[in-house]
């Protein structure tokens, strides 16, 4: 029998397990690179989402008081309500339009915002069933305030303040934030996610989100104007 006497190749092609581990490191670190991206896009996106929606609420609410005051031949004035009303306040505008409203509380579906009731004299009873809710789910209305700018009260100022936290579950919140005596730190256990609680004059006013993660979720919008009432003496 005759053995071949071919020559037989030496040269085998593949990888040694230090250009794996290499590959492996290189291919790791780019999908660390790519997932961190990600990550900080979706960030930013809901970050982006619910301050846009926070501040079309805002912008909308105060539109809508100031058109009112605008519009009215009689001067904004503060309502006192009967029982069962709780924490809300109020304010009638020209006489038939009336602005409930409940600083601190979390909108959901057994607690409200800001209600405008319109078309019906004001009462210190108002049938908060005929009334819209200003607001949307997770948002609090932090600082509602309508004072007169001259002495004349024809020109009113308006300040709004609406607070979004989605992460509100009947405790502390962990978004939010009321700035301490400490420079750089806060008070968080000083209210509740049902704000309520809170002293409405310094921390519903105070209140700002924490740089955190899960800030994304968190907005604080104010808005401030000035509107001259069109019918005044008529």
């Amino acid at each position: 029998m005759k053995r071949s006497l071919l020559p037989v190749s030496k040269n085998k092609t593949g990888f040694t397990i230090i250009e794996l581990m290499i590959a492996t490191l290189v291919f790791s670190v780019i999908l660390l690179v790519i997932s961190m991206a990600v990550i900080r896009f979706t960030h930013d996106y809901f970050r982006g989402v619910n301050t846009s929606t926070t501040q079309n609420i805002a912008r909308n609410s105060i539109d809508m008081i100031t058109q009112a005051i605008q519009f009215s031949s009689a001067e904004p004035t503060p309502v006192t309500l009967g029982g069962g009303y709780g924490g809300a306040q109020s304010y009638c505008v020209g006489g038939n339009q009336q602005f409930v409203y409940y600083l601190g509380d979390q909108v959901d579906s057994t607690h409200h915002g800001l209600l405008h009731i319109q078309s019906a004299p004001c009462t210190s009873t108002p049938v908060l069933t005929d009334g819209v809710e200003l607001l949307q789910p997770h948002m609090h209305l932090a600082v509602f305030d309508i004072n007169a700018a001259d002495a004349t009260n024809a020109t009113w100022d308006v300040d709004i303040k609406i607070v979004y936290a989605d992460n509100d579950t009947g405790i502390t919140n962990s978004l939010l934030c009321e700035p301490s005596i400490t420079i750089g730190s806060c008070n968080d256990g000083s209210f509740t996610a049902n704000l309520s609680t809170a002293t409405p004059s310094n921390e519903l006013r105070d209140l700002h989100c924490k740089a955190e993660v899960g800030s994304e979720f968190c907005s604080v919008v104010e808005l401030t104007t000035t509107v001259d009432r069109r019918l005044v003496g008529s």
